[in-house]
């Protein structure tokens, strides 16, 4: 993860604020033309994007992995955090007012030596580490922000591991946990 400056921050959360009015505009993401952007925010990047409305989720799209410019997927991930989170409603043009953007840089994944979910526990770190976890075909992710609502290291476990879609006793073998750590930044 390579920090960016205040402005660039500001650069990206009016972008991200754009897209998602274009999108509501057009009905289509816009195209961006990367090279219109410093060399900072034309890096590969990993990004979340979360939107609140009056204080509650409405929305978080992201890539655990740098795949392309950091600008590109911070639009990418906004327009799909208004539009494609099944999980809410798309994003109209009266939530505007109320709408708060977040964006998460994230760190390279880094694979967990562990064995048990004791050993998970163990070195996992409460408001630092975000965790991905991935098996037989299951895969969850939780930000580090999710420490906020679930400050108990075995609840952050739990519920990360039902939202994979996996039994809350479940471990393996077969289980690999991966930390990150994220910079975030919003227009509040």
């Amino acid at each position: 993860m390579h920090s960016i400056s205040q402005q660039e921050q500001q650069e990206l959360l009016q972008l991200a604020r754009q897209v998602i009015i274009q999108g509501i505009e057009s009905g289509e993401a816009p195209k961006l033309h990367c090279e219109a952007y410093s060399d900072a925010l034309r890096r590969p990047a990993a990004t979340f994007v979360t939107l609140y409305l009056n204080g509650k989720l409405a929305g978080c799209i992201g890539q655990l992995t740098a795949t392309r410019p950091l600008v590109l997927d911070v639009a990418e991930n906004a327009y799909a955090a208004a539009n494609n989170d099944h999980r809410f409603e798309k994003i109209k043009r009266s939530d505007l007012d109320s709408l708060k953007i977040e964006i998460a840089l994230l760190s390279d994944l880094k694979l967990m030596n562990v064995h048990s979910e004791e050993q998970l526990k163990a070195q996992l770190v409460v408001n630092k580490d975000g965790l991905l976890i991935e098996t037989l075909g299951h895969r969850a992710t939780f930000l580090p922000k999710v420490w906020q609502a679930l400050p108990d290291k075995s609840d952050f476990i739990l519920h990360l591991k039902l939202k994979a879609g996996l039994p809350q006793d479940y471990w393996s073998d077969e289980i690999r946990c991966f930390r990150y750590t994220t910079e975030s930044f919003s227009d509040v």
